[in-house]
């Protein structure tokens, strides 16, 4: 899951493309940061070649130019005896909630606090992303049957941490609803301040 920088231009095409090749072509979460970032650099070059940078007006090729932001959060799930587990790595304020036994772990978020206006952020220029690598946070998890995972951005994981913290299993609001009931609870947080008012995903897996 990505969540592109509403403050750079052409941002969510970054987001996707992120997304897109790691379902594609993953790499190895345990592998070394050099292994990371060469699965970059073929994405870099696709960003760039996808802008028509002809047509851009001065002030948007400007910052186009400066490049892309996006959080980063991916996740492997792997087979292992007697339960599976799940590796992580996560850069910025999209989070990773595994629900076990009534209880939520978290990742890479830890408290309400953690969250700000300036998350660490991947770009589509290599030349920053070498200065943020020491931010990449990795973890792996044992999952099993009856487990909840929940990928979240920035807004509605803050408020499901929260939630957490204090006891609650909002999670629960969550269960066998569809696309539209989603979006009738994250509109209902909004006007009753719950959340901020910013663009919310949320992907849920049920082990079974």
């Amino acid at each position: 899951m990505a969540d592109g920088a509403a403050d750079s231009v052409f941002s969510q095409q970054w987001a996707s493309l992120l997304v897109d090749n790691f379902t594609s072509n993953p790499f190895d979460i345990k592998k070394t940061q050099e292994v990371f970032l060469n699965w970059l650099e073929p994405l870099q070059l696709q960003w760039r070649k996808e802008i028509n940078w002809k047509d851009l007006r001065w002030y948007v090729e400007e910052k186009a130019r400066r490049g892309a932001f996006s959080t980063f959060l991916a996740s492997q799930i792997k087979d292992s005896e007697p339960d599976e587990t799940i590796d992580s790595v996560a850069i910025g304020d999209t989070c990773l909630f595994i629900i076990h036994d009534d209880k939520a772990k978290m990742f890479p978020m830890m408290n309400s606090s953690d969250f700000g206006n300036t998350p660490h952020l991947l770009c589509s220029y290599e030349r920053y992303n070498t200065k943020i690598l020491p931010y990449m946070q990795t973890s792996t998890t044992k999952v099993g049957r009856g487990d909840l995972i929940i990928m979240a951005t920035d807004a509605f994981a803050k408020w499901l941490l929260e939630d957490s913290c204090d006891g609650k299993r909002s999670w629960t609001l969550f269960q066998d609803i569809d696309q539209s009931m989603f979006e009738e609870v994250i509109n209902y947080l909004r006007k009753s301040k719950k959340i901020r008012n910013d663009d919310t995903t949320a992907a849920f897996i049920y082990f079974e």
